[in-house]
């Protein structure tokens, strides 16, 4: 979004509305003018199961570094299939 700001394609004041979270009419303007300037195709995505979450952090080392969330693969890999599933119900 900086890169848009910079190029003068969006309104300041219209992208603060938004990011605080009061979608007006400026913030839909700039939705759509946003839209227009990236030109991107629409991604369809699959839904994602139980099976497919696991596999996603299956072939990371386990040495990995911990993210923001403080959360190490071993940590996941130690999570009960229960506790899996709630966090993709969320």
């Amino acid at each position: 979004m900086q890169s848009l700001r910079r190029h003068g394609q969006l309104d300041g004041t219209a992208t603060q509305s938004c990011l605080m979270g009061s979608p007006d009419g400026r913030c839909l303007e700039m939705l759509e003018r946003t839209k227009e300037i990236l030109n991107y195709e629409t991604m369809e995505l699959q839904p994602l199961t139980l099976e497919r979450w696991k596999a996603a952090f299956k072939p990371k080392k386990a040495s990995s570094t911990v993210g923001l969330d403080t959360v190490s693969k071993r940590d996941l890999m130690a999570f009960p299939d229960s506790l899996h599933q709630q966090l993709l119900d969320t």
